[in-house]
């Protein structure tokens, strides 16, 4: 018999919480009932409720469901750590199997000899454990050397089971705590000076939980609550005064904390402004998969983090329909300071070439730019001076000169529609050109020609329009014959 909250396993491996116990009435008296709320929310049914009666609260919107406590799907092997271990490395059945390599035969070692000492690390997730163990005590010295250990999806409910655990571990520094449901021993005050990492995701514990949680961890520096179910003002209660790095995705937030951390991520979450008063000081910021959708609001998140290096900001509604390129370009245009960006580290050419075409495109009007002290910034490193551009729809020819790469005499030089395509325009290049194949030659231009921050760019895109390119009034276009 169980318990409310005592967590199962069907054997198809989805765990679930118990909430109820009982009849309902579509079942009869003689039949015993669970309402569960499922780890994976994908699986319930219905909010606790049937037939206008609330029998059980899920944590998560409609991650419940009714199950016979006879439900032959069910496996009713809870373990303890203790028994795992002794089931998966002490006490298997072994086989000699008479391993070669090449010629040479390999000496087998059976399981019941593994000395974990020689090991730093131990993954135990999905293993059905909701318990340290009676006889956890013999295991003293067996884990002396285990730097991580993974406890992730299995069924513990009491906190002061995983501590047991941890006794055994005397020098442990990351422990995997994610997708366990915990609503006892949250007051233990026992302390684990080593532990510098630790998850927390899908435990759906209270911020006010979390807090007593982590004062057993001193020197805890990195602390991982995604999938939590957290909204602004949760995280705004969360003590991180000796935390350097926190892990927020896959929450309820709809804007970028303040908090004294070095590092945040809130990937996956539903922020979709930023607050221009804010100051931001963390080095690295991760807002992958959330709702930012205009430049005014990437202007407003540079202006506010001045010592961002790191960041990852792709698949926000914003970047919709840009190229990779262009999204690196003017992201790189609008941070001062990043070394890496989605992920991929920024060499200092990179990071120039990037800079000097967003120049080019924010004074040919093509872009804009909200923050004007990172624009101050760029004109001051490549010693430009600001521009003052007709508007290209009050302008719409542009004269060109044509001539070879590498050769300073001209071709010719004509007036073109900034609506003309490429294709169009290397075919009127040709006509000049006794015909030659367009295939035959490519067409270059540069920014900043004629400074030591000269960049080239070939125009090949057939199906844009010279107004898709950073081109003022008689810029040069060079031909490479291929």
């Amino acid at each position: 018999m169980y318990n409310i909250y005592d967590r199962l396993e069907t054997k198809d491996k989805e765990i679930f919480t118990i909430l109820y116990i009982g009849q309902i009435p579509q079942w009869g008296l003689d039949t015993i009932a669970y309402g569960v709320e499922w780890d994976d929310p994908s699986k319930g049914k219905n909010n606790g409720e049937l037939n206008n009666v609330k029998y059980f609260e899920p944590k998560v919107f409609n991650a419940g469901s009714f199950i016979k406590s006879t439900n032959s799907k069910i496996s009713h092997g809870r373990k303890s750590f203790t028994e795992v271990i002794k089931d998966n490395y002490l006490s298997v059945e072994y086989e000699e199997q008479n391993l070669k390599i090449g010629t040479k035969e390999v000496e087998e070692v059976g399981l019941d000899k593994i000395n974990f000492n020689t090991f730093e690390s131990l993954t135990l997730d999905h293993d059905q454990i909701y318990k340290a163990g009676d006889d956890i005590d013999q295991f003293q010295e067996t884990f002396e050397k285990m730097k991580y250990l993974d406890l992730s999806s299995n069924l513990f409910t009491d906190v002061h089971e995983v501590f047991k655990i941890l006794n055994i571990f005397p020098n442990l520094e990351h422990l995997d705590l994610n997708h366990n449901r915990f609503n006892q021993g949250l007051n233990d005050s026992t302390k684990f000076n080593s532990i510098v990492s630790l998850k927390l995701g899908s435990t759906f514990l209270s911020i006010q939980q979390i807090n007593r949680l982590i004062l057993s961890f001193p020197s805890l520096q990195t602390l991982n609550l995604l999938g939590n179910c957290f909204r602004d003002e949760d995280i705004t209660k969360l003590e991180t005064q000796h935390l350097s790095l926190l892990d927020f995705s896959y929450n309820q937030l709809t804007s970028i904390p303040v908090l004294n951390l070095s590092a945040l991520n809130l990937s996956h979450n539903q922020i979709a402004e930023v607050n221009p008063q804010s100051i931001i000081l963390y080095n690295a910021l991760d807002l992958r998969n959330n709702k930012l959708s205009s430049w005014e609001e990437i202007d407003n998140l540079s202006t506010t983090t001045p010592n961002l290096e790191e960041l990852r900001i792709n698949h926000n509604p914003v970047f919709d329909n840009m190229s990779i390129d262009d999204m690196t370009m003017e992201l790189i245009g609008r941070f001062n300071g990043l070394t890496k960006l989605n992920g991929a580290v920024l060499s200092k050419n990179e990071i120039e070439d990037a800079e000097l075409y967003f120049i080019s495109k924010v004074q040919s009007n093509s872009i804009k730019i909200r923050n004007q002290k990172r624009w101050n910034q760029l004109l001051s490193k490549y010693n430009k001076i600001e521009e003052v551009h007709v508007s290209p729809s009050s302008k719409p020819w542009i004269n060109l000169q044509i001539k070879y790469l590498n050769e300073d005499v001209s071709i010719f030089s004509s007036m073109f529609l900034k609506s003309t395509s490429i294709q169009r325009f290397k075919g009127l290049i040709s006509k000049k050109l006794q015909d030659l194949s367009i295939l035959q030659f490519k067409i270059f231009y540069y920014i900043n020609e004629g400074t030591s921050y000269a960049k080239q760019f070939e125009i090949e895109n057939y199906l844009g329009t010279l107004d898709d390119y950073s081109l003022h009034d008689n810029q040069n276009i060079y031909i490479s014959l291929t």
